[in-house]
């Protein structure tokens, strides 16, 4: 079987190593009974566990809550009769973002380094690691207003994919649950793949101000400072992040992802070949 070819492109398709791309449990997989907050912390709205009793005056934009009905619409190749328990109603995401205090956002497919793009973006006064960050934005899987900065990383899909599925089933099981924001989404490396696609799509495809699309080759290359400079507008250090080289390859594709891969090879190939902004 012939396989599919990735460039690198002198090394400017990166992935960073386990131990860069590798999440704390602690920040970033929470599991239920660690994402139970006490109530008097978070006024925890005890039918969802989401956080902030919902404030309509300050939704603005997203005024009605997400039902079931909205997501399967906003992810259309998602088949309809899948049942779902949803992680965040988009009018739960600006009340936490102000609760939090958040300034910024970073979302990812997973698989792109955003921890590691987490540590310097931290290190420059922004603090974006929190409760309803690890537990749905880091992997939202629609374009949402949160009134605040968002950075959109992404990183060649088949590279994403092959980093989640080696941190193990449970990251694997986790990421497909953000990425479709259903806690009983069907598990597969496809349902993975789509949900990947679909993100891409809603994210990266409209140009939008308060959205910095950044392939993750761009964090270890000199221009990405004056970008990060631009849209953020503020001065930044740390930036171009330094590479190291990575410890795994490619040669975990299996016959069966392979086919796979072959089947989503025009999807895989839009987002590898997606435009650069300077």
């Amino acid at each position: 079987m012939e396989f599919l070819e990735i460039s690198d492109n002198n090394n400017e398709e990166m992935q960073v190593d386990e131990e860069e791309m590798q999440v704390d449990e602690e920040e970033m997989q929470v599991d239920e009974e660690e994402m139970q907050v006490d109530e008097e912390e978070m006024q925890v709205d005890e039918e969802d566990n989401l956080g902030l009793i919902e404030d309509e005056d300050e939704i603005e934009n997203n005024k009605e809550p997400c039902t079931i009905i909205d997501i399967q619409n906003e992810n259309n190749k998602v088949d309809n009769t899948i049942k779902k328990k949803l992680i965040m109603p988009i009018s739960k995401i600006r009340p936490l973002i102000k609760q939090f205090k958040m300034k910024l956002c970073v979302v990812s497919y997973g698989g792109s380094a955003t921890n590691t793009l987490l540590d310097v973006l931290e290190k420059n006064g922004y603090s974006i690691r929190c409760v309803p960050y690890a537990k749905s934005f880091c992997h939202f899987p629609t374009y949402v207003n949160m009134g605040i900065p968002i950075i959109y990383l992404y990183s060649h899909p088949i590279k994403s994919l092959l980093s989640v599925k080696r941190r193990g089933p449970k990251i694997w099981k986790v990421n497909q649950q953000k990425l479709t924001n259903n806690l009983e989404t069907p598990l597969s490396d496809e349902n993975l793949l789509q949900a990947m696609i679909n993100q891409f799509n809603s994210w990266a495809t409209v140009p939008r101000k308060d959205v910095l699309v950044l392939k993750m080759r761009e964090l270890f290359d000199p221009s990405v400072l004056p970008k990060l400079t631009r849209f953020l507008k503020k001065p930044l250090k740390g930036f171009p992040i330094a590479y190291k080289q990575p410890k795994s390859s490619l040669n975990s594709i299996t016959p069966a992802l392979q086919k796979l891969f072959d089947k989503y090879k025009n999807d895989i190939d839009k987002i590898d070949n997606f435009p650069i902004t300077r």
